[in-house]
């Protein structure tokens, strides 16, 4: 098996854990009433308020990696961690435990990808952990 096989393989693996797709699109994106990360919306909110907006970019940054466009991957992180940043004083007042661990796994996956060389491991990885962080902040099981 030759290693992008064995990524490709690896990466699909990692999201049937954390149930997600890394390399498919998922056509639900554009309805209001799905979200790509799984993080259910309006009355059904976590802790932290609405995170389907930060779901969806980690997800297509997930995707990005998936198809090893670390460009796109970049893009959608920097989106991310710029929206994060900008709500960060909010989200830490109304849960400072919750926010803690959500911007722990948000701060790895934006190094890795900001890595000098990303490695596609280790980003799929960061990628997976901040939607099954976010996943679990909103009490939805993986």
């Amino acid at each position: 098996m030759s290693s992008t096989s064995r990524t490709v393989l690896t990466a699909a693996l990692l999201a049937l854990l954390v149930g997600v797709s890394p390399i498919a699109q998922n056509p639900a994106w554009g309805e209001e009433s799905a979200s790509p990360s799984g993080v259910q919306t309006d009355d059904q909110q976590g802790p932290l308020g609405d995170l389907t907006d930060y779901g969806r970019l980690a997800e297509e940054s997930l995707n990005a990696v998936g198809t090893d466009d670390f460009v796109t991957a970049r893009q959608r992180i920097e989106e991310l961690q710029g929206k994060w940043r900008a709500a960060a004083a909010e989200m830490r007042r109304k849960s400072p435990e919750d926010w803690k661990a959500a911007n722990a796994v948000v701060e790895r996956a934006v190094t890795e990808l900001h890595a000098k060389t990303p490695d596609k491991e280790r980003s799929l990885d960061a990628l997976n952990a901040v939607l099954s962080t976010f996943n679990d902040i909103q009490g939805i099981s993986d």
